[in-house]
């Protein structure tokens, strides 16, 4: 079982970049991409789809 400060550091590094689609009369579509962020604040798009190991936890 993870210390409660390693478990702090990991999912602090789990982020989610929110992306929206607008018209001028609506909103179109909304979704999100998962990232990971490292120490010098580099992002990376994470490529995972539903069901894949990993999603959840970053969901």
């Amino acid at each position: 079982m993870l210390a409660r400060a390693d478990l702090k550091a990991q999912t602090a590094r789990l982020r989610v970049l929110a992306k929206a689609v607008i018209s001028t009369t609506c909103i179109k579509r909304v979704s999100f991409l998962p990232m990971t962020m490292d120490r010098q604040y580099h992002t990376e798009v994470l490529k995972l789809k539903a069901g894949d190991p990993g999603f959840d936890k970053v969901v």
